[in-house]
């Protein structure tokens, strides 16, 4: 077996924390988490910690940007379909794989949580946030079109609310039925059922 460059074997201690990292949140919260859980967890030293990353506060952040990366990519991947009937099935797919892991539901709420709270989290959490937002605007707007309708809201809105169920749904629902994922799919069926055909009008947004 090949023998990990220094920064191969690098980055796979980086990973390797950011799961830890990702478990020990979901499990105590940011505030219950500590480096030596989430370095120990991992099997490395504390100081393997801090030449990844410079606090605690730092690793969140890190999963933070990891999460909204993730979903920026399953967007373009999936707005790159180019059978619409294919597009919407895994749209399906996607909101239910997305919201299936009570863990990760759990993690996604501490993040929205404690990126309010932290004056220093707060700039990359909405830089990061309105880069979602963006991405998800351009998504909607192409889904209508490929489908023929007019959106019944301005697209903005639209995205704005698909995120507000995401953030609020692992806290209002019981993670473990995955009712996240069946309240994003009932949000887009209702908004497709309430649009008109692209030649009712212009199109919001």
């Amino acid at each position: 077996m090949a023998r990990l460059s220094r920064e191969e074997s690098r980055a796979r201690t980086r990973e390797q924390l950011l799961a830890s990292a990702a478990r020990a949140f979901a499990r105590a919260g940011y505030g219950g988490a500590s480096v030596d859980e989430i370095a120990e967890d991992a099997g490395f030293s504390k100081g393997a910690f801090y030449s990844n990353f410079a606090s605690k506060e730092a690793i969140f952040l890190a999963l933070l940007e990891q999460k909204k990366r993730g979903e920026i990519a399953a967007i373009r991947s999936l707005l790159a379909e180019p059978d619409t009937d294919a597009l919407m099935r895994g749209l399906r797919a996607w909101l239910d794989a997305a919201h299936d892991d009570p863990a990760l539901s759990l993690l996604a709420a501490e993040i929205e949580l404690q990126a309010r709270r932290s004056e220093s989290l707060a700039a990359g959490y909405r830089a990061l946030q309105e880069r979602l937002s963006t991405e998800l605007v351009g998504f909607i707007a192409a889904v209508f079109g490929r489908l023929g309708l007019r959106p019944p809201a301005p697209v903005a809105d639209i995205a704005a609310t698909f995120i507000a169920i995401s953030n609020g749904a692992a806290m209002a629902t019981d993670p473990g039925a995955n009712q996240s994922g069946r309240l994003m799919q009932l949000f887009l069926d209702m908004v497709l059922k309430a649009s008109r055909p692209a030649d009712a009008g212009d199109s919001d947004g």
